[in-house]
């Protein structure tokens, strides 16, 4: 009997037999089939038919892994961070957490710029240097099923910056060491992704915040990955006190502007990386959309979208799932 996923290619192309008959254009079953695996990203129906039936086998994977993405400002972290949370606000399956760390709210606030953000459910924790001093909430819908379609938490200093910001992850830790104080229940259950942007600006917190990470994710019933953008690789102390298996993705350029012995898993990603995710769910997405960032801010063509609005529009991308998910957020 024939798993799932192949039903659903064939009957992908049945329909794309009968939608161009009645455009009066004949089609194969198998040049349909062959068009059904080039819209995958194979090149031909063997491959797609040949992987379909491996994902039958092993199921729809949960495995929990984290990624550090690691680079100077400019090379596409932020970007891929945003990118990966609006895919999964679109998936709706589970509830991404976005927490910005950098002292300012610089990647919230211009996340609240975005058509498709302003309709995330965010959070403010202003802090000094005790901690978290005041709370700012912003539901987009109490009443709305499934509850929770993306939460953004951003951390602000509440006096000057330059002075406080050694602070944040003082409150960073508080925040994750007593969640339901500020979170909605029935949200903290559906958080999928958890992403940390700015993390170096943790400076001599970043141990800390690591283990009340730890702690946090432990807790959470449907954690897909921990996603973490920052200028400095993690020390061994901070992935162990995280838990989970961790992997820093480096653009190849990157590799020549540090110049680092690499004691833990590391993956050096090149310029022309094919695009290798099958579903949200695998974690070769992260490594995918990294890339593809890369390629859009350093490439110097003009930029054609809003200040703040997603670039989701314009990071390429052959296979289906992505062109629905991206659409979704683009429309």
């Amino acid at each position: 009997m024939q798993n799932e996923h192949i039903a659903a290619a064939k009957n992908l192309a049945t329909n794309l037999i009968e939608i161009l008959a009645a455009q009066g254009i004949d089609l194969k079953r198998t040049q349909a089939l062959e068009v059904v695996s080039k819209l995958q990203d194979h090149t031909d129906w063997n491959r797609l038919s040949a992987k379909l039936k491996g994902r039958g086998k092993q199921g729809k994977s949960r495995e929990t892994a984290a990624f550090a993405l690691i680079s100077r400002p400019g090379y596409g972290k932020t970007e891929t961070i945003r990118a990966l949370f609006e895919l999964e606000c679109a998936d709706g399956e589970t509830c991404p957490l976005l927490i910005d760390v950098g002292g300012c709210g610089t990647l919230a606030d211009l996340v609240g710029k975005d058509p498709f953000m302003v309709a995330r459910d965010r959070i403010k924790l202003f802090y000094d240097n005790t901690g978290i001093v005041h709370v700012e909430k912003t539901y987009t819908d109490l009443c709305r099923e499934p509850v929770g379609r993306g939460l953004v938490v951003d951390l602000w200093p509440l006096g000057n910056y330059h002075e406080l910001r050694k602070f944040s992850g003082v409150a960073l830790a508080q925040f994750l060491d007593n969640p339901a104080k500020y979170v909605r229940e029935p949200l903290l259950k559906r958080i999928g992704t958890v992403f940390l942007d700015e993390y170096h600006r943790l400076e001599d917190q970043d141990v800390a915040c690591c283990e009340a990470m730890g702690r946090f994710i432990k807790g959470l019933t449907n954690l897909r990955r921990v996603v973490i953008g920052t200028q400095l690789v993690l020390t061994p102390e901070a992935t162990e006190a995280i838990g989970l298996p961790f992997c820093h993705l480096i653009p190849e350029p990157e590799l020549v502007f540090r110049q680092h012995k690499w004691p833990w898993v590391y993956r050096a990603l090149p310029k022309d990386l094919p695009w290798e995710s099958e579903s949200l769910d695998d974690h070769r997405v992260v490594s995918d959309l990294l890339m593809k960032s890369f390629g859009i801010t350093n490439s110097k063509s003009p930029r054609t979208h809003p200040i703040g609005a997603s670039r989701l529009g314009r990071l390429p991308g052959h296979v289906t799932w992505f062109k629905q998910l991206r659409d979704a957020v683009w429309k």
